[in-house]
């Protein structure tokens, strides 16, 4: 019963202080009209000092906008500049994404607006998308004779890239870009060993991609094409590998077994160059980002001093590494969350 009661009390606590705070709401659109009729007519004095306690905490979004330039257009009238400063940053705070209205707005506000650079200098988002690999051969190994049995690779399914993102403003229109992701990527290779028996396997590969590129956004539009080019660094985390044995016309049993770990006999650091191509499309403090890329690998996955380290690949499946580099298509979406820092223009 007691519970009961402390619980009824509480909501009811809770009640009374939601209808204070409602209340106060409203008497705050009262203050605020009655001073902006004060301001038409010339009564300025007490505008400052009425509006203090409504812009704290009584106002929100559009009236607090309003109560803030209606401020700011006071003090510029009676010649308080650094007053009307301070404001103008508290406001841009609240609204970085404020423009003027050059209908309503006055000449001395614009004016005082655009001696502030509000565009954002950096951005954080988050970033995900999917990856298509495609490998290249330098060099061919084998236990057979690679002149008459030609390994093919390919990527029957897809691999997939989560990270952090960040953006900053160069100049203008020009971005650089850093990116930090976990990467997982896939292929499979087949190939004969002999006329009576075929070896395939399929890889997959953990690991962290730095990209850093240099970005242009084209245009002032809600939706804008992008374009960027740089390079990345790549750590591999864990390679793992599933091998089958085949005997064609079954002529004895398939050999096979748990995933290997070849994460020794790959390069534990290799680099590359990318490009990219996209669109971003502007949300409220914020942008979507649609990127098409392909990585390019400028060194080898392989570790040729590890090529024949692994004896079970050597004899029970009778396979060595060719030396083959990952080069990856991918596409991904990156949301990017930001708060423009305003830098005053020096005269």
């Amino acid at each position: 019963m007691k519970l009961l009661v402390k619980n009824i009390t509480l909501l009811l606590l809770v009640a009374f202080s939601c209808s204070n705070l409602f209340a106060q709401d409203d008497d705050c659109l009262v203050i605020l009209k009655k001073v902006q009729k004060d301001y038409e007519e010339g009564i300025i004095e007490k505008i400052p000092e009425t509006l203090s306690e409504c812009i704290k905490g009584g106002l929100r979004g559009d009236d607090k906008i309003t109560a803030y330039k209606l401020l700011i257009n006071v003090y510029l009238f009676d010649d308080r500049v650094e007053k009307a400063e301070e404001t103008m940053e508290r406001l841009l705070l609240f609204e970085p994404e404020m423009k003027p209205n050059e209908a309503v707005d006055s000449k001395e506000f614009i004016t005082l607006f655009e001696s502030y650079r509000t565009i954002p200098l950096y951005s954080l988002g988050i970033t995900a998308g999917i990856n298509y690999s495609n490998v290249t051969i330098d060099k061919e190994f084998g236990t057979y004779n690679t002149d008459f049995y030609d390994g093919k690779y390919s990527a029957p399914d897809f691999g997939f890239q989560v990270g952090l993102n960040a953006d900053y403003l160069i100049h203008k229109n020009i971005y650089a870009n850093i990116e930090a992701l976990f990467t997982n990527k896939k292929f499979s290779y087949k190939t004969e060993l002999n006329k009576f028996s075929t070896l395939e396997f399929k890889e997959s590969e953990s690991t962290i991609q730095v990209p850093l590129t240099i970005a242009y956004h084209f245009g002032k539009k809600r939706v804008k094409p992008t374009f960027k080019i740089g390079g990345y660094i790549n750590y591999n985390l864990l390679s793992k590998s599933e091998f089958i044995r085949s005997y064609t016309e079954n002529t004895q049993s398939n050999i096979t077994g748990p995933l290997i770990d070849v994460s020794p006999m790959r390069t534990s650091l290799n680099y590359g160059l990318i490009g990219a191509l996209g669109v971003k499309y502007k949300v409220k403090e914020g942008y979507w980002f649609l990127d098409a890329s392909y990585s390019y690998t400028l060194s080898s996955s392989v570790d040729p001093t590890e090529r024949y380290s692994n004896p079970e690949l050597l004899y029970d499946y009778q396979y060595v590494d060719d030396n083959f580099s990952i080069n990856n298509i991918s596409i991904g979406y990156r949301r990017l969350f930001y708060k423009p820092k305003k830098l005053k223009i020096r005269e």
